[in-house]
């Protein structure tokens, strides 16, 4: 396919110094967009109709990861070399693509939850690599949803995107919640029971019924879940440690609850 595009050289090109700042969030939340990296990653977020307003791509990425497709009639495509790619990749090798999407809003309000909802909650949860993984897990677990708090690791933060490995596209993900109010509506009005990760935790996480609509909470890589929002949990799950180490990972702990989850609704069946 012949595609149309300009040549961008000049790292001082406004167009290149927008797209470099939006590896800070406060660049993000004032332009309202968002950077994908690799054509995998692209590929996803079209087959989900995510808003793509520009596609950057030095030569070798026109050459082998430029995906064909219609989807970009309303996208400005743009020629780079691989110097202006890593002036705005934090990767040490970046993939020969990048392109820039808006981002998407989803309400905790308007979230399509099924019968019997699996929805996984974030409670300042800091390390973007932690967040990446638990949307990632939860995608694989076909949760409904994951929903994080505003003090969360901010979901489009380009390392976050990564880590995902597209799965951001494959679910609704609520960026910043109210968590305390949120959990009391979805308590109300959903029949959602809250669980909460804890390595204090009253009941075995074999023992937790997560056949029933369940909200599984993740706290804190350091704090673990905070007190006023542990104290809306309906049960804290505990995941045994028989060995020396002090902690799981909170991406690793979300992942166990999620199979626990996964392989009693697939027993009920």
């Amino acid at each position: 396919m012949e595609w149309e595009y300009k040549t961008i050289t000049s790292a001082d090109n406004p167009l290149i110094k927008m797209i470099a700042g939006l590896n800070d969030k406060k660049n993000r939340d004032k332009e309202g967009l968002f950077y994908i990296e690799g054509r995998f990653n692209l590929e996803e977020a079209l087959k989900n109709s995510i808003a793509i307003k520009y596609v950057l791509f030095t030569e070798e990425g026109l050459l082998n990861e430029l995906p064909a497709s219609a989807a970009f009639k309303n996208a400005e495509l743009v020629l780079i070399n691989p110097q202006l790619l890593k002036k705005i990749s934090r990767v040490d090798s970046p993939h020969g693509i990048i392109a820039v999407a808006e981002k998407p809003c989803i309400n905790e309000d308007d979230l399509p939850l099924g019968k019997n909802p699996l929805i996984v909650i974030g409670d300042n949860i800091r390390d973007p690599g932690n967040v990446g993984t638990i949307i990632r897990s939860a995608d694989a677990a076909n949760a409904d949803a994951v929903v994080l708090s505003s003090n969360s690791a901010d979901v489009f933060n380009p390392k976050v995107v990564r880590s995902t490995g597209g799965s951001i596209f494959h679910l609704p993900v609520v960026n910043g919640c109210d968590l305390k109010s949120f959990i009391k509506r979805v308590k109300k009005n959903k029949g959602i029971r809250i669980i909460g990760a804890s390595a204090k935790g009253k009941t075995d996480h074999t023992k937790v019924d997560f056949t029933l609509p369940s909200a599984i909470i993740i706290g804190n890589e350091a704090l673990g879940i905070s007190k006023e929002i542990e104290a809306l949990c309906d049960e804290t799950a505990a995941i045994p440690i028989p060995g020396k180490a002090e902690s799981l990972n909170a991406a690793v702990s979300c992942s166990i609850l999620l199979y626990e989850a996964v392989r009693q609704r697939c027993s009920k069946k």
